[in-house]
């Protein structure tokens, strides 16, 4: 694990945005985010925009930073996905207070995008989709907004006046978690934004502590192996079969289901998971990362 960890290396962007007047969201904010994003990002980049060659027909996919970042396709050579279907996404998104919905005039909207691996290069379109989806407005006001800042690692790394990007930022490498301490015997888990955690090819609404490591296990694997040059096979046997004697004690999530339009579908589309929190109860030094895991290149 240790391996892995070492090479899995990322960036955490705070995004200050400066709305023109108070701006109405509608249902889940981070959504109308990505959307927007996704949109965007896709209108800057895409060779074959305007017309009707879909992403896994294109000959250049594989270094596109649309498709690499929000499409998360299959590899054409087929390697190191094995059986799965699509690469997990190289970035997450979080919009704090998924409840609030109304900012009013003179108030900031902060969002954290983290980006993962090579894909951190990136960050330059991603300001410039923010700056181009400020121009045109956000939320069902369609209020415009410029961005205030962006902040990693407690810096500002661009100048918005002057459009000019600073990247002397470092990355995070995951092995800088190796030191957590546990909890103890007991665990407890906040879900905050809604959660699609699928196991035995279903997406789950009772969730057991084998199936959240089992999920985590093999995001990180591949994150790793597909943006970070981290090792392609790695074997988490004892990991998981430890798992499987860490007991849930309490329960609290339920199923929060959601609608996204979506851009390139156009159309409202079904985007539900389980939120809440999950306790757990059991041997959990076991996961402290040391040398349970061994890899091949």
């Amino acid at each position: 694990m240790r391996d892995v960890l070492e090479k899995l290396k990322f960036a955490v962007f705070e995004f200050v945005l400066a709305p023109a007047r108070a701006v109405e969201f509608p249902g889940f904010k981070g959504n109308v985010f990505r959307g927007a994003l996704g949109k965007t990002l896709r209108n800057l980049t895409c060779v074959f925009k305007g017309t009707d060659t879909a992403c896994k027909e294109c000959f250049v996919r594989d270094k596109c930073i649309y498709s690499r970042v929000f499409e998360g396709l299959r590899r054409k050579d087929g390697s190191i996905l094995g059986n799965v279907e699509n690469a997990p996404h190289p970035f997450v998104l979080y919009v704090p207070d998924k409840y609030r919905l109304d900012y009013p005039e003179d108030s900031n909207i902060h969002f954290f995008l983290t980006l993962i691996g090579d894909v951190v290069e990136y960050i330059p379109y991603f300001i410039l989709a923010l700056e181009e989806i400020g121009k045109k407005g956000i939320g069902n006001t369609r209020t415009p907004f410029k961005i205030d800042s962006v902040i990693s690692s407690g810096k500002s790394i661009y100048n918005p006046l002057e459009k000019i990007i600073n990247k002397d930022f470092p990355l995070i490498s995951g092995s800088a978690y190796l030191n957590e301490t546990l909890p103890g015997q007991t665990l407890t888990i906040e879900l905050v934004t809604p959660t699609r955690l699928k196991f035995a090819n279903r997406f789950q609404k009772f969730i057991t502590f084998e199936m959240i490591m089992r999920n985590l296990l093999r995001r990180i694997q591949l994150l790793g192996a597909l943006y970070c040059e981290g090792p392609e096979r790695v074997d988490f046997k004892d990991l998981i079969e430890g798992s499987k004697e860490i007991k849930l004690v309490d329960s609290k999530i339920h199923w929060e289901q959601q609608t996204r339009f979506s851009y390139r579908q156009e159309k409202m589309v079904a985007l539900g998971g389980v939120s809440g929190s999950l306790a757990f109860s059991g041997n959990l030094d076991q996961f402290k990362v040391d040398p349970f895991v061994k890899t091949e290149n």
